[in-house]
């Protein structure tokens, strides 16, 4: 197998892994959102103190406080350092600055077709600039996968690129792994008697069920906290 069969064989990989990552990202974020809104629904039944979810509100009024190591000086102008060196500049392999020469007369905006709206050369210019930062980084991952994306055929494919696409393959299964695994994206694919088991486990967790939570009660006024705890407790006793 050539180097050129090799490299489009570990992007039609990459492609793979990409797809299924975003569908696994997709999943993750729709259990986050149905997790928080029946969470913060229980919140408010049982009517708890829980740090994590309250004391963002408690700080509102904070909101406007400088942060810490904030880099200004008495006058509440900010500091300049002129001792800091620039970060060095990178030395481009050969091939590389070849293959960003070609990607450059396909998308830089001087470039694209003049029959192109503005909205529609918008994509292919925020790609532009999104791998002429990678390439400036010394990053030449996203520069190769628009080799295949543009149909770009390059004179020489080097062994090194090979590896270049490999990392991107590890690294994106790591992240399809940790997605896999996420409780949110269990609680996007749970039924409800599964979801009320997850919350359930959490609110355990949390120690909203315990004594504790009783006399950390943020309740309302004329609210009954006995009858919210035993609410959660009979939840936990039902799983």
């Amino acid at each position: 197998m050539n180097l050129k069969t090799g490299f489009k064989k570990k992007l039609y990989k990459f492609r793979y892994l990409e797809q299924e990552f975003l569908e696994y990202e997709e999943l993750d974020n729709e259990g986050r959102g149905a997790f928080m809104t029946d969470l913060r629904e229980a919140h408010s039944k049982l009517n708890v103190y829980d740090e994590a979810l309250d004391e963002p509100y408690e700080k509102s009024n904070k909101k406007n406080a400088p942060e810490k190591g904030d880099c200004k000086n008495n006058k509440g102008e900010a500091s300049t350092n002129s001792s800091v060196e620039p970060a060095p500049k990178i030395t481009h392999d050969a091939e590389m600055k070849k293959v960003y020469r070609k990607i450059a007369m396909k998308l830089h905006p001087d470039k694209l077709s003049k029959n192109l709206s503005d909205e529609e050369k918008k994509p292919f210019i925020e790609k532009f600039e999104k791998i002429t930062e990678d390439y400036n980084n010394g990053d030449y991952s996203s520069l190769l996968i628009a080799l295949d994306e543009l149909n770009i055929i390059m004179d020489n494919y080097k062994p090194a690129w090979l590896d270049i696409i490999d990392k991107k393959i590890l690294d994106l299964a790591q992240k399809i792994d940790v997605l896999k695994k996420s409780v949110y994206a269990a609680y996007a694919r749970a039924n409800d008697s599964e979801k009320k088991k997850i919350l359930s486990a959490f609110m355990k967790e949390r120690g909203w069920t315990s004594n504790l939570a009783g006399v950390k009660k943020s309740r309302k006024e004329n609210s009954h906290p006995g009858k919210s705890l035993s609410w959660a407790r009979k939840l936990g006793e039902d799983n």
